[in-house]
């Protein structure tokens, strides 16, 4: 039996009792799988399975086993860094719920009994670590089986900060409990955007679910492969199992391809950027009529909704969620179209505005707003003067800003005076332009310039940075640029997220730490100004042309207060403009990627002599010749067949990778791609290498990448 006790941990140099949970887990016995004929699943996979009463029924792939015999075999003791690097092999596993159960109502027994994800993660790497500590652990043993009563108990885990785990009378480790990040992994947060003007497959009035293309073609690939669970097969067999004109796939396939992504949305996990579908979207659901689509995404949102818990997220956002992934998956599943960064959303299948969600939490009208003049909410502002909600800009200049989400939702609130702007679109700042200009000419001073053109900037295409980044009250994007800038001549410079100059000159630029450095230290600013003619006035100054860019090139449409990622404006005298870049990449190695031991098909064996001769032919020169950001013709493809064994080496700038900002960086040594200033001889063959020795496949490698450059090595021959 579990038994559960607070008691504090007193440390040596720690004032501070610190509250934890013990977690006995008895006797290991009871954990071992039960079910004799377990589905085989492949890839790096954790299974799920279960019913009230009874307990849960865990299966792991053969991929996801052994990546944790890894983390053991290099472990030594079973200490708190031994249980996060386990767990993290759980957490980036992809969660799959057992296609035969009712899936919304066993989404309910995961939330009732474990609350999060977390908690379901932490039962599962705690027994593992036991098995292993206690030398129980069977690296074949592919499952393992969790008793209701003991499942029961995750529960009280909810605030506990640290977890001493025991097994059979012994201690195994204390370990620490932190909440697993969401952090955008993708190029771009998810979100919907109204069409408004027909183009590429496009029509007016279609919607446009766009989000980063990686992202869509790994939920296109899961969509496909998860095609089938009881929720869909009930719903053909319910509505007559009709499949559209030239489609390829029945709502109910849909219906399982949603329900799969969404349950591998977890923090952290591989669907992770979805937990960050932007909330400023444009609100829609899919219309009443006599189509399958509406019928199709409640099933959907019942299951999502029933799942929130474990994902950590409102009913409001899983209901944004449900809908999201149904609109992808009719796309992909029913039209047979691949999914990419910007994918359509028929006009005639949904609707849009306040209306459009199917639930949605109690608004301000129902629970009381306070008042605006006498007790001001505050939004918009950063953390440091704790806001009460988050803030929707209003549609026009004329509205009042309110409460995005909380207790407080659509209640007028109190923003940053910069924030008001940002509701001005681009034709309501050219005709403040136009006014301008209309009193300049009143004025009978011909002297004087004539109004600047409207701001340029590419609609289409938003970046991620918030525009209170670019400009506000508290941070200004192009201030240094500014102070370097003389009308008539060219200037170009790139900054960071507070504006300075990442190619500074030595004491003219005072150096301050970004707003948000986790956030946008992997983005650069190119600011620039062009003069087309010395002979004209400047109509506007530095600050103000960027000042209107600002305004013009934020919360265009109705898609939020995210800036463009380009935008320019003609002043007469010549043409200010910027471009943000990003997300970049650090100079560091990632983490490696293996190969499933299938991956290639049958071969022989792989001789790791063989792989360490053949990565010195694939390096030859490398430290004399570079590697070059878009040019294809610079990377390094060589292979062997050596007694019948394919032997292929590959190293290659990842494509659209962007480094750091670092000046000169388009071009890398494969010898020293970490620009270290002594390093060695075999840099280049131990990458290579390694995707060999620190792969549990069989020898068929890996690939891992270090800043932009990949390194390859894999027991396959190429297509051509």
């Amino acid at each position: 039996m579990k038994i559960w006790r607070h008691f504090a941990l007193v440390g040596v140099s720690v004032s501070l009792l610190t509250s934890a949970e013990v977690l006995d887990l008895g006797q290991l016995d009871q954990y071992k799988p039960r079910i004799p004929n377990a589905p085989k699943v492949g890839g790096n996979t954790l299974w799920v399975s279960g019913k009230e009463g009874d307990g849960f029924d865990i299966e792991l792939s053969p991929d996801t086993r052994a990546k944790l015999q890894g983390v053991f075999d290099g472990c030594g003791v079973a200490d708190d860094q031994c249980y996060q690097d386990a767990r993290n092999v759980l957490r980036s596993a992809d969660l799959q719920i057992d296609a035969a159960l009712e899936r919304r109502g066993f989404a309910q027994l995961l939330s009732k009994t474990f609350k999060k994800l977390g908690n379901l993660y932490l039962e599962i790497t705690a027994i593992l670590l036991a098995e292993w500590k206690l030398q129980a652990f069977d690296n074949q043993q592919l499952g393992l089986f969790i008793p209701q009563p003991n499942a029961d108990k995750a529960s009280a885990l909810a605030t506990a900060t640290a977890v001493v785990i025991s097994a059979q009378g012994s201690d195994i480790g204390t370990v620490m409990l932190t909440p697993d990040p969401t952090k955008l992994q993708g190029s771009q947060s998810p979100t919907v955007t109204l069409v408004t003007e027909p183009s590429a497959g496009f029509s007016k009035g279609d919607l446009a679910a766009i989000l980063d293309a990686d992202l869509a073609q790994r939920i296109g690939d899961l969509m496909h492969l998860m095609s089938t669970c009881d929720d869909g097969t009930k719903f053909d067999a319910d509505k007559g199992g009709r499949k559209k004109h030239r489609a390829t796939g029945t709502y109910g396939q849909a219906i399982c391809g949603a329900e799969a992504v969404a349950s591998m949305a977890g923090p952290g996990g591989p669907f992770n950027d979805l937990l960050l579908l932007r909330q400023d979207q444009m609100a829609f659901g899919f219309a009443e009529g006599p189509g399958e689509a509406l019928r199709a995404v409640n099933v959907v949102a019942d299951f999502v909704l029933a799942y929130a818990p474990m994902l950590s997220i409102t009913p409001e956002v899983a209901n944004q969620l449900a809908t999201y992934l149904m609109a992808l998956a009719i796309d992909t599943i029913v039209e047979n179209a691949p999914l990419k960064g910007e994918n359509r959303i028929a006009s005639s299948l949904v609707t849009t505005g306040p209306t459009a969600t199917k639930t949605s939490s109690p608004t301000s009208s129902q629970t009381g707003c306070p008042d605006p003049k006498t007790t001001p909410l505050m939004c918009g502002y950063t953390e440091e003067y704790h806001p009460d909600c988050d803030l929707k800009l209003p549609s026009n200049a004329a509205e009042e800003p309110v409460c995005a989400s909380g207790p407080y939702k659509d209640c007028e609130c109190s923003a940053p005076s910069d924030l008001y702007f940002n509701a001005l679109k681009p034709d309501q700042v050219q005709f403040i332009l136009d006014v301008t200009g209309a009193m300049q000419k009143a004025s009978n001073n011909p002297s004087h310039p004539s109004p600047a053109n409207n701001p340029d900037c590419q609609v289409e295409k938003l970046s991620d940075i918030p525009s209170n980044i670019f400009r506000s009250d508290k941070n200004t994007i192009y201030g240094h640029f500014c102070e370097s800038w003389v009308a008539g001549n060219e200037l170009k410079m790139t900054v960071d997220a507070v504006g300075n100059d990442r190619k500074p000159k030595a004491g003219l630029t005072r150096r301050t730490p970004p707003p948000n450095p986790d956030t946008w230290s992997h983005y650069n600013f190119d600011l620039g100004f062009e003069p087309t003619d010395k002979g004209k006035q400047c109509v506007l100054n530095c600050n103000d042309a960027f000042s209107t860019i600002t305004q013009a090139c934020s919360n265009p449409g109705s898609t939020g207060n995210l800036m463009t990622k380009t935008g320019k404006l003609d002043v007469g005298c010549g043409v200010f403009d910027f471009n943000i870049v990003g997300p970049t990449v650090p100079l560091a190695a990632q983490d490696r990627h293996c190969y499933r031991p299938d991956e290639f098909g049958k071969h022989r064996d792989v001789q790791g002599g063989t792989v360490s001769f053949y990565s010195g032919h694939a390096c030859v020169g490398t430290a004399i010749t570079t590697i070059k950001r878009g040019d294809p013709s610079t990377n390094i493809h060589f292979e062997r067949v050596d007694g019948g064994v394919p032997y292929q080496y590959n190293i290659y700038w990842k494509d659209g990778c962007l480094l750091d900002y670092i000046p000169g960086f388009d071009a890398i040594y494969p010898a020293n791609p970490l620009n270290v200033k002594d390093p060695g001889y075999t840099t280049c063959q131990q990458f290579l290498i390694d995707n060999y020795k620190q792969c549990d496949n069989g020898g068929v490698g890996g690939s891992i990448q270090v800043g932009c450059l990949v390194y390859e090595f894999k027991a396959q021959e190429s297509s051509t």
